[in-house]
């Protein structure tokens, strides 16, 4: 069953292997099915969430109480009518999603790239090589994306959080694992809210993930006051929880001045209120893979988790502590403590943030006055196979820091004074920032050449340039350990992909046939660049990018 997604007059199409559309010259979305081919119309096309319910075990109780808490009408998807056998029942192959009441906000989500643990959401885990419409949020009019290593999550216009993807370290935060068992499953390839059955009486406001962890910020509809949850992997404490467990359902981060709140509102003493460091006062969290940075309305950052690196923004020496087992530092003699509960980066504490961004080994932070600053080094070791399972305990840091550096804060410097900084992204020992004037700069965490003979620790960013840019502006972009991507104004219904890394190697070596991402390479030609477009009624407003595959957010646009 081929198909092809296109709007005519464009050059550049959107094929959909296992989802047949195509887009007419009216912007009418029809659906096509070749009969010709019946060998295509498999099993491997139209495994669904059915097929991974009977395999590890459904949710009723969830699914239950999603329905009485949403009230969602029920749409025949591509993959439910095919697998019915009842294609006649599909009038639209291509939908709209919006907001209930508002039709005003028409959103529309496509993924591209690997999906062996269903990252992609698409209900199945079949990889993709050019950009799928996902029919799975047809139901949700979604705001934002994120995406880390195996897992992603949306953010929907109605305060909801969904997750999926690999779930291995309890990340996706789903309560009920199967009706027979206690266990979560494995893999959710469908979205699924987290808010149903853990805070369905708030509102989720914000969040983050990162690695093998996950962090939603509530509101409570009744008392309006802001809660913080965190699940998922806690091997280094990042989940700022005061123990080292894993967990599998939303747990409650208590904040240093979270245990004055009440009596500060109690006693109407807003004035005080305002420059405590508690959940009301959240303005954003951001997660790497081993630590957790929380940045408030004054300014002020707390953090936890992992501090080898100097990725928390705290002042102290690394002690030796043979006993330790790090599996993420090459340097197992020395360690510094794991930081179980958010305490103040006070290396930090002459900087007024007004955002932030967790790295894998490092963060940075975007002050008042536009200046851009670094604390931590590291990256991600690609030696062997190991490497590459995307596993808490396999992940190591390739490079060491000493004693000195953990305590430097460094200055990016390389930005023209008549540019405003707007957006900043962090991931494996590079970094971004996006400016007003719509150029992109990047800088490397380990950037040793800067800062010999430098006694001010600067890091000099250098402008992202590509052929395919074709000079426009850039209004949005994102970035992993693999790929990064912008989105542009001039044409806000493209998007341009490129690698971080010239060659695969190692996991064409060790994944074989079953290698696949967002660009796939061949052995003649190194395709590390390309630009994607969608419908011309497509304005693309978010991008996600995991290891290896892509998930992208667009509205409609008259």
């Amino acid at each position: 069953m081929q198909s092809i997604l296109k709007n005519v007059g464009l050059s550049t199409t959107i094929k959909s292997c296992s989802r047949n559309l195509i887009i007419n010259n009216k912007n009418n979305y029809n659906l096509i099915i070749n009969n010709n081919n019946n060998n295509c119309i498999n099993s491997n096309l139209t495994i669904k969430r059915t097929f991974f319910s009977k395999l590890f075990g459904s949710k009723k109780d969830d699914e239950n109480s999603n329905r009485e808490s949403s009230k969602k009408k029920k749409t025949t998807t591509l993959g439910s009518a095919i697998k019915g056998g009842k294609v006649e029942k599909l009038q639209n192959g291509f939908t709209w999603s919006s907001l209930k009441n508002n039709d005003d906000i028409k959103t529309a989500i496509y993924s591209i790239g690997v999906n062996n643990q269903g990252q992609l959401g698409l209900g199945d885990w079949k990889s993709e090589s050019t950009l799928v419409f996902n029919e799975q949020f047809i139901e949700y009019s979604v705001k934002s994306l994120k995406s880390t290593f195996l897992h992603s999550c949306a953010f929907t216009n109605d305060n909801d959080m969904l997750t999926w993807g690999a779930n291995f370290n309890l990340q996706i935060g789903h309560k009920y694992g199967s009706n027979t068992s206690i266990f979560p499953n494995f893999v959710e390839s469908s979205p699924y809210s987290v808010k149903v059955t853990n805070f369905s009486k708030s509102d989720v406001i914000g969040g983050s993930i990162g690695g093998w962890s996950s962090f939603a910020i509530t509101k409570d509809q009744t008392t309006k006051q802001n809660s913080i949850y965190s699940w998922g992997n806690n091997q280094h404490g990042q989940l700022g929880i005061g123990t080292l467990l894993n967990i599998q359902t939303p747990n409650k981060v208590l904040l240093r001045d979270d245990s004055n709140e009440n009596n500060n509102n109690n006693n109407n003493n807003n004035s005080n209120n305002e420059n405590k460091c508690n959940s009301n006062n959240i303005k954003k969290i951001s997660n790497g893979l081993y630590h957790t940075l929380f940045l408030f309305n004054n300014g002020k950052i707390l953090s936890c988790g992992k501090s080898d690196d100097g990725q928390l923004g705290i002042s102290f020496k690394k002690t030796n502590n043979n006993n330790n087992n790090d599996n993420n530092n090459n340097n197992n003699n020395t360690t510094t403590p794991d930081i179980k509960l958010p305490v103040p980066s006070n290396l930090l504490d002459k900087f007024k943030m007004i955002d932030i961004e967790a790295g894998y080994f490092h963060s940075i932070g975007l002050n008042e006055n536009g200046e851009i600053y670094q604390w931590g080094k590291g990256k991600l070791r690609y030696s062997d196979g190991n490497d590459l399972q995307l596993s808490p305990f396999l992940q190591k840091n390739d490079y060491t820091s000493n004693d000195q550096q953990l305590n430097i804060i460094y200055k990016i410097i390389g930005i023209p004074n008549d540019e405003k900084v707007i957006q900043i992204g962090a991931a494996d020992n590079l970094s971004m920032a996006l400016t007003d004037k719509g150029k992109l700069y990047k800088w490397s965490s380990i950037n040793d050449d800067d800062n010999k003979n430098n006694s001010e620790h600067n890091i000099t960013a250098e402008l992202v340039q590509y052929p395919e840019f074709n000079n426009e502006r850039i209004n949005k972009f994102s970035l992993s350990n693999t790929h990064a991507a912008v989105a542009f104004n001039e044409t806000p219904n493209e998007i341009c992909v490129w690698s971080l890394r010239d060659d695969f190697t190692l996991e064409k070596k060790f994944s074989k046939s079953m290698f696949a991402t967002i660009l796939p390479i061949s052995e003649h030609n190194n395709n590390n660049i390309k630009r994607f477009t969608l419908p011309v009624d497509h304005k693309v407003t978010d991008i996600s990018i995991g290891t290896h595959f892509l998930i992208l957010l667009a509205n409609y646009c008259k």
